[in-house]
């Protein structure tokens, strides 16, 4: 029986608890997926944000090797790859269509019931 590892927040940037808490959450797992489909801006500066905060080591940031999942460039193959999955956020509509059109529903639905931590 698989578990499953879910690090919910909201309401922009972690702050200094929230990065000191990924890293135990994580456990061993440092390679993460960041997914921007949800952003209606510019996907790419809002990777670079995330980066800036998430891969620093701590106490600056969590430590974490951040994987740029692009909707619309082979991201089941980056799926694949990832140890943990990150979730940006925004435009909710926006990225269940994105996430549809590009078969990773399922592919999420399926690590995340075989244990791959899902964070957003």
């Amino acid at each position: 029986m698989s578990s499953r590892r879910i690090f919910l927040h909201s309401g922009g940037p972690l702050g200094p608890a929230g990065l000191a808490a990924l890293p135990v959450f994580l456990g061993a797992r440092r390679r993460v997926a960041f997914i921007t489909a949800a952003s209606l801006h510019d996907e790419s500066a809002y990777f670079e944000r995330a980066r800036a905060a998430l891969v620093p080591p701590p106490p600056e940031g969590a430590g974490l090797e951040l994987v740029h999942l692009r909707w619309n460039d082979r991201p089941l193959e980056t799926l694949a790859f990832a140890e943990a999955l990150f979730m940006g956020g925004g435009n909710t509509y926006a990225l269940l269509k994105r996430l549809e059109e590009s078969g990773l529903v399922e592919a999420i639905r399926a690590r995340s019931l075989a244990g791959m931590p899902y964070m957003g």
